[in-house]
């Protein structure tokens, strides 16, 4: 892709400096680690010789350790500010912000400590989340379907002392079929919540909804039991 836009190569020179600010050098441990994932190459993986993707839920069912590789999340319905506000900020901090229709954002409770366990959560890996229900008490109840495709966190920041978060829609090559087997793992993670009083709290007291890899698995296997 080639741009001439002084406004654009600006902000993308400001991102490239924000994340040069911010690596930090890869271990041999750490590389040994990257040569692990495995490469997604474009075409039909199974024309090309190679096998079907797993959707999630046969990911849990295996415990496949490239669950790690994504971040999950789950979210309610609203927000306080305009997509307006939170694009003038973003790109006021040089934020790679694309398209009118191609980001949105997620809206969490600020602080300093959040805001870097937000960076943390999602650095380097792609998001996966599913939307929720919580009762009048403020305890999570079900699970939708999670989101159809893992998209990346652009940036995170403070705005009218809210932690915002910006993501991406374009959706992330992953070692997973997201598009198969949401509608039943969805039940099985709800039926896990109604088994498992101590996650229940602990995801709708998150700041950032976030959910461990052992949180997930945890409730896929209490849910599947009780099925």
């Amino acid at each position: 892709m080639l741009v001439d836009g002084a406004g654009l190569l600006g902000r993308i020179r400001s991102f490239l400096e924000i994340l040069r600010r911010e690596a930090s050098p890869l271990t041999v441990l750490q590389l040994r680690e990257l040569s692990k994932i495995p490469v997604l190459r474009r075409g039909n993986p199974v024309a090309m010789g190679h096998p079907k993707r797993p959707s999630l839920l046969e990911a849990l069912r295996t415990n496949d350790e490239l669950l790690s590789t994504l971040a999950f999340f789950c979210y309610n319905v609203g927000s306080d500010l305009t997509k307006r506000q939170v694009r003038r900020r973003a790109l006021q901090l040089g934020l790679p912000i694309p398209a009118q229709q191609d980001w949105e954002w997620y809206e969490s409770v600020m602080s300093p400590p959040m805001l870097r366990a937000e960076r943390r959560l999602a650095s380097g890996r792609a998001l996966v989340s599913w939307e929720g229900e919580w009762n009048e008490d403020g305890l999570i109840t079900s699970l939708k379907p999670h989101n159809s495709r893992a998209v990346p966190l652009l940036g995170a920041f403070s705005l009218r002392a809210v932690l915002v978060s910006v993501v991406g829609t374009t959706s992330f090559q992953t070692p997973f079929d997201l598009r198969r087997d949401r509608q039943a793992l969805a039940r099985i993670l709800t039926k896990g919540l109604s088994e498992s009083h101590r996650i229940r709290r602990a995801l709708s007291r998150h700041p950032l909804g976030a959910i461990s890899v052992f949180q997930l698995k945890t409730l896929h296997r209490l849910g599947e039991d009780a099925v």
